[in-house]
């Protein structure tokens, strides 16, 4: 007797199949202008630092930020990422999804730790909420709830 259910294809992609481990996701400020430089080989890759708030009494958590261009089958890389990430300026707020990553050196008998993060996909840019006076106001721009446009019939 011949198995006729069609079996289901197994993935080849391992990414899919459940989160990695090592999963850092955080929201913060770039502490730099993205450097976009490029290897031996062409492949693109981008340095920049973000700065992740703790509190007004706290120092913020600085990580050094890489993304790198990932090779594709056909050859040639895909540099959407890193190029991306290099349009971005000092200063703005965005949300990051990454692994962690540490590197451990000494300088003049002085042990230092820095932390970094290397990015799965592109940076999520952040709106700012206004802060302050300006804090609860409304937009200018937006319409006010009276001015909303109601659709559907009325009763």
């Amino acid at each position: 007797m011949a198995n006729t259910a069609k079996s289901q294809p197994k993935s080849d992609n391992k990414k899919f199949d459940q989160p990695p481990a090592n999963l850092f996701m955080g929201m913060g400020r770039l502490g730099q202008d993205p450097v976009l430089r490029y290897t031996g080989d062409g492949r693109a890759w981008v340095k920049t630092s973000i700065a992740i708030f703790q509190g007004e009494d706290k120092d913020p958590i600085w990580l050094d930020v890489k993304s790198f261009a990932k090779p594709l089958e056909k050859g040639g890389f895909d540099e959407r990422v890193p190029l991306a990430i290099a349009e971005l300026k000092k200063g703005q707020k965005i949300s990051v999804r990454g692994k962690l990553y540490c590197d451990k050196r000494e300088h003049n008998g002085k042990q230092y730790v820095d932390w970094g993060l290397v990015l799965f996909n592109a940076p999520t840019i952040v709106a700012d909420v206004p802060s302050g006076a300006d804090a609860g106001k409304p937009d200018a721009d937006a319409p006010s709830e009276a001015e909303e446009v109601i659709e559907g019939e009325p009763d």
